[in-house]
């Protein structure tokens, strides 16, 4: 077990980014009145952080070489046997921007976390992590998608969903949409294309249909469609094949992509 090299990829919580590190003065002025809110946050800190000690300690007590990374700061994963992300569903999908075939395994650090997306906690990791360097572990295989712009593909596979919109969240967007023969012309608040992986989330509040989590179909949702009444949308969501593709061409002066949340996105020509 010592020779295999583990690497843990960590988020910082609401609490230590705005309270502990930035000082923020309401938020400190809060916690020394004891409000709930602030109390809750620091119940989930402290969560975080025991699940993070438990991982190390027992790393360190199986004898593995383990490096320690901060979520933004990951950007390759050679030279690693096993990635572990501590944390919950958006550190997996930040990690995953960097990895194409090494195995993770995605510990929920807390139970404020949305976890759907990892596999155990801290209380069912030490049994997953000997299954795991023992070969024996459950896995599941998730399909990506891969996005273009402008013709160029970009470098980061999509484990979870594609919007594209308007910057600006209460302006319309407006675009053509292609799905296989079908071609119209849209306004709405943006479009949703997703994996499997990530039907759960935006994509079903949004009206889509929630797929198996091994499928290697992908989806589209136009979000809350403008309707003229002498032009009735078709294309407003649908199931689509690994062989397909949708195409939107923007028709705003700026546009942009968002890809597995808010933190990376690219502007559409």
């Amino acid at each position: 077990m010592a020779d295999h090299r583990v690497l843990i990829i960590y988020k910082k919580t609401p609490f230590q980014i705005h309270v502990v590190e930035r000082k923020d003065p309401r938020l400190r002025r809060l916690r020394r009145e004891r409000h709930p809110f602030v109390l809750k946050m620091e119940r989930a800190d402290r969560e975080h952080r025991r699940t993070l000690e438990e991982v190390e300690k027992l790393l360190e007590k199986e004898g593995l070489h383990y490096r320690l990374l901060y979520r933004t700061e990951f950007a390759a994963e050679e030279g690693y046997d096993l990635i572990v992300t501590v944390g919950g569903d958006g550190t997996l999908l930040l990690a995953s921007h960097h990895i194409r075939r090494k195995p993770v395994i995605a510990v929920n650090s807390a139970r404020e976390s949305v976890g759907f997306l990892c596999g155990t906690d801290r209380r069912g990791f030490p049994a997953l992590l000997r299954k795991a360097l023992d070969g024996k572990a459950p896995s599941t295989r998730l399909h990506r998608l891969r996005v273009r712009v402008g013709g160029r593909a970009l470098s980061i596979p999509v484990l979870n969903e594609v919007l594209f919109t308007n910057p600006n969240p209460a302006a319309t967007s407006r675009y053509r949409i292609r799905v296989g023969g079908k071609e119209e012309e849209h306004k709405s608040s943006g479009v949703y294309v997703c994996t499997a992986a990530g039907s759960t989330g935006a994509v079903k509040s949004a009206g889509g249909r929630v797929l198996p989590l091994g499928s290697r179909k992908f989806q589209y949702v136009v979000r809350e469609p403008y309707l003229e009444r002498e032009r009735r949308g078709r294309i407003q969501q649908g199931i689509v094949n690994p062989d397909r593709t949708v195409r939107l061409v923007s028709k705003m002066r700026h546009g942009k992509i968002y890809i597995d949340g808010p933190h990376f996105f690219r502007e559409v020509p």
